[in-house]
């Protein structure tokens, strides 16, 4: 007797547990490449002219900016795979922030935000690739 109460309660569990498996989730849309690092000549033109410096200083920022690009290297070998498992923990984090600010958001404020994002994911201007890549 039991076991006829039984079957019906497993067949309908069985049934709309493989509806909700079966469900497609929609996906979000691919999100842009962020825009690679400047440079160390783009670097250096851009701190060149914004702080007006003289040749000696040139110079001296340019031997700075070597030898910070050989260090950047030697950690980008040693620690390649970690920085991109904390970078995807990091993009998380971050798209779970912005839905949870939109949600607190009017419509109105929603489409700004929207901008706002598009704005800071926008790369600025085209940079070339780093050098010996």
């Amino acid at each position: 007797m039991l076991t006829r109460k039984l079957i019906p309660v497993i067949l309908c569990l069985f049934l709309f547990s493989g509806f909700s498996f079966s469900q497609q989730r929609p996906e979000k849309a691919p999100q842009p490449p962020p825009p690679p690092p400047p440079t160390k000549e783009m670097k250096l033109e851009r701190l060149s002219k914004k702080l007006q410096l003289n040749d000696q200083q040139v110079e001296k920022v340019e031997n700075i900016l070597n030898n910070s690009e050989e260090k950047l290297e030697k950690i980008r070998e040693k620690y390649g795979e970690i920085h991109k498992e904390m970078m995807e923990k990091i993009k998380q984090v971050m798209d779970n922030e912005n839905q949870e600010i939109e949600k607190n958001l009017d419509e109105n404020q929603k489409k700004l935000f929207a901008e706002m994002k598009k704005e800071r994911m926008m790369p600025k201007p085209p940079m070339p690739p780093p050098p010996g890549r």
